[in-house]
Formats: C-alpha cells, structure tokens, sequence
C-alpha cells in the first residue's frame, strides 16, 4: 500500500512539472511516518557558497582520497 501511494504522489508532482503547474513541493521535502499515517513537510536550506558539499568549491568526490577515513578496509589477519 505505501509503495503505491508513494508512487501516486511521485506521479502527481511529475504531471505537475510537465503541464508547467504550480509546484507544492519545490524547496520542501515531503515525508510519510506510515506507523501514524501522516505526512510532513520540511523546509530544505538554500545552497551555501562555502559549503563543501554543495557549494562553489565543493570537493570533486571523484578523486577525493578516503582511505585515510576508511579504517574498515584494511584486512583483519
């Protein structure tokens, strides 16, 4: 039941996106607690232009060297 309401809500925003209509979503982020069956909207923050993730000179996750963080990949004798 949930993957199918979910699935009705994805398809409502698309048709909303194609027919250029009024987007109740943009800048929120729409979430569903099926256990009390009830929907919340939460406000999404703009970009940061310092921010490392996202910004302007955000790090090129491509290259980036994670080993020195990774302590799981070294093989246990």
């Amino acid at each position: 039941m949930v993957p199918g309401l979910v699935g009705i809500l994805l398809a409502i925003e698309a048709i909303k996106l194609v027919t250029k209509g009024e987007c109740g979503l943009e800048g929120r982020l729409l979430t569903f607690d099926g256990r009390k069956c009830e929907f919340k909207k939460l406000a999404l923050r703009k970009r940061l232009p310092d921010c490392i993730g996202c910004g302007i000179n955000k790090l090129d996750m491509q290259t980036y060297d994670y080993s020195r963080y990774n302590q799981c990949s070294k093989a246990v004798p």
